[in-house]
């Protein structure tokens, strides 16, 4: 055996975080995307929260574009909605 001591294994990233991340980026492809971008926010902001409290936890940088990617979805829905109420009226 070798008297080196093992490297300690970084901590794995927060599981919240990488959905986070994975339905702010599904929310652009998606049939219904306000569903996956409303799931990407809440993970992302429940992610960091957990994250602030450990700070052995990875991935906060995971959830913030969860979150930026979640708003965006939804502001261009909203916009894209309020155009098309006002072209039809």
């Amino acid at each position: 055996m070798s008297s080196e001591a093992a490297a300690p294994a970084r901590p794995a990233f927060d599981g919240r975080a990488v959905a986070a991340l994975i339905f702010g980026v599904g929310s652009w492809i998606a049939i219904m995307p306000v569903v996956p971008a409303a799931i990407g926010i809440w993970c992302g902001v429940t992610a960091r929260r957990r994250i602030a409290d450990d700070p052995t936890r990875r991935g906060r940088i995971m959830a913030l574009a969860g979150i930026v990617l979640g708003i965006l979805n939804l502001l261009a829905w909203a916009a894209l909605t309020v155009l098309l109420i006002a072209d039809a009226v």
